[in-house]
């Protein structure tokens, strides 16, 4: 029984031996994108697999997000770079973050209601809320309060996002007439 192992070799007339060519890939690894903009709130479900393309001796390859390093990134206004590597190529992108423009406004800075009128007030009519410039509905989540339909001074907030507008609230007792006989 014989074992061992052997390699093929060629002779060229006493010079080097000539090995037989091993098999180069040429992957390419290519950023799709040289900067891309995307806004804070998307950061996390961001699809950065689709900033880069691979292909393999010209043949597509799906890339994969473990492919994908987006560490960096973080949800705040800022620089950032992905990075894509696959068998030792990569390519980045410049990912520019973007903050989200949130806006409250109030109508007016503080108003006065005598108590009986605090249950049926529309507070919320008062408030106006954006986010990038579209206007968007004021939901009971958004807003905290202390208003009672008693005698005293109350606040009546609404925050949405990273911005928040204060109603200050007077509530009065109403004015009570004693007829004493003469």
């Amino acid at each position: 029984m014989l074992t061992g192992a052997f390699a093929v070799a060629a002779c060229d007339n006493g010079k080097e031996p000539v090995l037989p060519p091993e098999d180069k890939k040429t992957v390419v690894v290519t950023a799709n994108e040289e900067n891309v903009e995307i806004k804070d709130t998307a950061v996390a479900g961001y699809d950065y697999t689709s900033l880069f393309s691979i292909t393999v001796d010209g043949a597509p390859v799906s890339v994969l997000a473990s492919y994908i390093d987006s560490t960096e990134v973080k949800a705040e206004a800022g620089e950032y770079t992905v990075k894509c590597t696959y068998e030792e190529k990569s390519a980045s992108v410049g990912v520019t973050v973007v903050a989200t423009a949130y806006e409250v406004t109030l109508s007016v800075e503080s108003i006065t209601l005598k108590a009986e009128e605090v249950a049926a007030y529309d507070f919320k009519s008062l408030f106006t809320a954006t986010k990038d410039g579209e206007a968007v509905e004021i939901t009971d989540e958004m807003i905290t309060y202390d208003v009672k339909a008693e005698a005293g001074t109350y606040s009546y907030t609404v925050k949405y996002g990273t911005a928040g507008k204060t109603l200050a609230v007077t509530v009065t007792e109403e004015a009570k007439i004693l007829i004493v006989p003469a």
